[in-house]
């Protein structure tokens, strides 16, 4: 009786030690689990702005190491101008995207004085993939907060000071729409082989863009008038992919998303440029930059406000003048132009090059441009000269010489081009 009682009491004793043991390895485990996350820096992700604890926190490690889903339809270009701690937060956005998050929290120390704000780097990461709609329709604020989590059953609390980014086109429900439009145009049949060229693909995209959609007003309930004006709201953005798939209506930020797509799936490297006005009021504009033969061109497949119907006529004549322009002849100025290909050459014949000057003739020197041109348009440059006076020079010149000359004039930065169509 005595010896049952003794092995009792050890069996117990044993059993306090181990549990002892056992909750003190556990208090051990949990106290180094908390150390870690109050030193360690995260990345939070979260469909709840006020709440980033119901969200998910990612350690910056894990993001460098992150294989993202979208690389088959993301150039790099703009990410491989971007240093190393921009990259990793460029990288976090793609997290986002991928995992259907629509807001970020970018720790303050991510990042060091004279790198990128947050916001700016997920606008480059939008130029880069044609599957990331360009108008983010963004917020972005700096957030100073207490972050809650528990390990093992205990509520711990951290002091975070970062910036949180928001992007509803980041939503599951515009990823849905975003991957059907991906799907749709994979039956694009275009026929390429083996002998086609860059130039050839890059052509035959464009046309097809072309002549399958039309400028829309509507998508305008978002647009992007200026930098940071919508910094507040987060609703309302239309899906301009989509829409430009399926409904054959877009701005100008479709219509860039839908020839950048086309591209990477047929093997050419595009990606986007983007303008914001500085007048009130006036809209921005989204174009793309495609690399051709290893050369960087200019490419705006958006039609004309002014045009009510394309005809094929119309597709010819802007072909001519939106089709692979240089930097200089490009009508807007690119935001990020230190982080974009820089595009020195036209692939458009240029006929002549004029510099304007009061009472130089210009009408005449066009009429004579027009008649020595032996193919069936004739693209014109004039430097200085101001695109009301080329219109009415361009009347002039059609008054005189023949009434049924069809152009279009665009005035760039520093010049006005006109294509004029002959047959």
């Amino acid at each position: 009786m005595k010896a049952k009682k003794i092995v009792s009491i050890i069996f117990v004793v044993a059993s306090l030690v181990i549990c002892g043991v056992m909750a003190y390895s556990i208090y051990t485990e949990a106290q180094t689990q908390i150390a870690e996350w109050k030193a360690t820096t995260w990345f939070g992700f979260t469909n709840n702005v006020d709440s980033f604890n119901e969200g998910e926190y990612v350690k910056k490690e894990t993001i460098e190491a992150y294989e993202v889903k979208t690389d088959l339809y993301n150039s790099g270009v703009y990410y491989d101008a971007l240093n190393e701690r921009e990259q990793l937060v460029y990288k976090a956005f793609q997290y986002a995207f991928d995992n259907n998050y629509v807001y970020t929290y970018v720790d303050s120390s991510m990042l060091q004085e004279g790198d990128l704000e947050p916001y700016d780097i997920m606008v480059l990461l939008s130029l880069d993939s044609a599957s990331v709609q360009q108008n983010l329709s963004s917020v972005e604020y700096t957030s100073k907060q207490t972050l809650c989590t528990t390990i093992y059953g205990i509520d711990v609390e951290k002091k975070v000071n970062g910036d949180i980014v928001g992007a509803e086109t980041f939503s599951e429900k515009r990823a849905e729409r975003v991957d059907k439009a991906v799907a749709e145009l994979k039956k694009v049949d275009f026929k390429f082989t083996e002998t086609t060229t860059e130039e050839e693909k890059a052509r035959e995209i464009f046309r097809y863009v072309d002549n399958n959609v039309e400028y829309s007003s509507k998508a305008f309930s978002t647009n992007k008038t200026q930098k940071g004006e919508q910094a507040n709201d987060v609703s309302g953005a239309e899906d301009f992919l989509y829409s430009a798939v399926f409904s054959g209506k877009t701005n100008c930020d479709g219509y860039a998303n839908m020839f950048s797509l086309l591209c990477q799936m047929n093997g050419i490297t595009c990606v986007e440029k983007v303008y914001y006005s500085e007048v009130e009021g006036e809209a921005g504009h989204t174009w793309n930059c495609v690399r051709i033969d290893g050369k960087w061109y200019n490419v705006d497949c958006t039609e004309s406000l002014e045009e009510e119907e394309s005809t094929e006529e119309d597709v010819e004549i802007r072909e001519a003048v939106q089709f692979g322009c240089s930097d200089e002849l490009q009508p807007f100025a690119h935001e990020y132009k230190e982080y974009a290909p820089v595009c020195k050459e036209n692939i458009m014949h240029i006929d002549k090059t004029f510099s304007a000057a009061k009472g130089s003739g210009m009408a005449s020197k066009i009429a004579s441009c027009i008649r020595e041109s032996d193919e069936s348009r004739a693209i014109i440059v004039i430097k200085d000269y101001d695109k009301d006076d080329m219109s009415d020079t361009m009347q002039s010149v059609a008054n005189n010489l023949r009434s049924d000359i069809r152009y279009i004039v665009d005035e760039r930065d520093k010049s006005t081009i006109c294509c004029i169509y002959k047959d």
